[in-house]
């Protein structure tokens, strides 16, 4: 769609796809006040395109209202077609937050950590992805010469990105082979989740514009290393942040320390919403395990939770984030992936969790968390998670009336699905649709 001419105005729903309908430019400005109608039959699909039945009135109308500050315009430069887009909420006909939308949740999270503890959430996102359309041989992790073969794809993405008002920050080859990593720079509240969902579909454009074939699947076809999404969050108080208390044991201040004693407790059901792949594959995770200082790979794979001291700013007392959170990937909806974090770590503040036990052996700490993962062991898959999900009091009240209800059958019928596909089929499919 040319952008002088349409807007498609989207979402982010239950199944972490984004959704919407393309609409003229010159009747956005109204839709800003009255909303694009929405199928209600429509709320709840799966990734496959299935409608399940949801916990809301059939009759309820819905509107999807975008949002001026989360419009993007996708300009590669040039004389290249742009397109344009606009993240949204939805709200029923009679203005008020619809109990299935994802960015609402994580503004209500978002404003009860406020309200409870005067806190504001900042996070930045490493993105990784796998990219085809390049002849390789063998393997070049991490290297120089895998950036330079996709030196144009690099630069158009730094171009498109530029134009629409996110920040790069590191880019290049991942460990696996056709994998690369971005991160990007940090924002505050919803506008973090927006970045995130606009980021994806930035890549996407971007690859689809160069004869490319980009997958933030987890799973890649051409690598056995999954492709993660891993979160740079940190706390501010009035503008002050409170992650790092140098009188305390590895810098972890105590706010921190119950936020990360939240999040480490309720670890499986919280997979359940943070990384949610219908693919089966070995996850590697520790149960529970806190990581202090590390920064090879494979403690990125192992700790849920990793602090990096060496990521600092002028000031030697404050980190560039509090803690990276591991346990997420593009199946997930980052609204509900940030949100569901966020509700963990609550509990641990509200509950003044002690800070996890860290024993350290040779600059890394690998300990044990006080009363870490109550609520099971580390979910195999994801039918295990959606079990833990399903058993942990703490999600049921933070999320709206019927929310969890239609994203557990979302996902159930994601299962069955997938179930009828050969191993093949299904990864192939998941390339294609995240």
């Amino acid at each position: 769609m040319d952008s002088k001419s349409f807007v498609a105005v989207c979402f982010s729903d239950l199944a972490g796809q984004v959704r919407g309908h393309g609409v003229p430019r010159a009747g956005l400005r109204d839709l800003y006040q009255r909303g694009l109608p929405w199928p209600t039959d429509r709320a709840a699909l799966t990734v496959f395109g299935e409608a399940v039945d949801t916990p809301w009135p059939d009759d309820e109308g819905l509107c999807v209202h975008p949002d001026p500050n989360a419009e993007v315009t996708i300009n590669f430069g040039g004389e290249a077609q742009t397109e344009s887009f606009v993240l949204g909420t939805i709200q029923t006909s009679d203005h008020k937050n619809w109990a299935g939308c994802t960015r609402s949740f994580l503004q209500a999270t978002l404003d009860t950590l406020k309200s409870e503890f005067g806190l504001d959430v900042s996070c930045t996102y490493e993105h990784q992805f796998s990219l085809d359309g390049k002849e390789r041989v063998g393997s070049s992790a991490m290297s120089l010469s895998a950036l330079r073969r996709e030196r144009e794809f690099a630069s158009t993405l730094a171009t498109v990105l530029e134009n629409a008002g996110i920040t790069l920050v590191r880019f290049g080859a991942g460990v696996g082979d056709r994998q690369f990593t971005a991160t990007t720079e940090a924002k505050f509240g919803v506008s973090a989740a927006d970045g995130a969902v606009i980021f994806r579909q930035l890549v996407h454009a971007t690859a689809e514009q160069l004869g490319q074939r980009c997958s933030f699947a987890p799973q890649s076809s051409s690598s056995s290393d999954p492709n993660q999404i891993i979160l740079g969050v940190d706390l501010f108080d009035d503008g002050d942040q409170v992650t790092h208390d140098s009188t305390q044991a590895n810098g972890v201040s105590a706010t921190l320390g119950s936020f990360l004693a939240g999040v480490l407790r309720h670890l499986p059901a919280l997979t359940a919403l943070t990384r949610p792949s219908i693919v089966p594959m070995a996850n590697g995770v520790s149960d529970g395990d806190l990581n202090i200082g590390a920064t090879a790979k494979n403690s990125w794979d192992r700790f849920p939770i990793v602090i990096n001291p060496a990521f600092r700013t002028a000031n030697a007392n404050i980190r560039d984030y509090g803690f990276a959170f591991t346990q997420a990937d593009a199946t997930a909806c980052p609204y509900l992936q940030l949100g569901a974090l966020l509700c963990a770590g609550l509990q641990g503040l509200r509950e003044a969790l002690p800070t996890p036990g860290a024993d350290a052996l040779g600059g890394t700490a690998t300990g044990a968390v006080n009363g870490h993962c109550d609520h099971g062991e580390h979910p195999g898959d994801l039918a295990e998670a959606l079990t833990a999900l399903g058993e942990d009091q703490v999600f049921a009240k933070p999320f709206p009336n019927g929310m969890l209800e239609a994203y557990t059958s979302v996902k159930q019928a994601e299962l069955v699905t997938a179930s009828r596909l050969s191993p093949a089929e299904l990864g192939e499919w998941s390339q294609e649709i995240y």
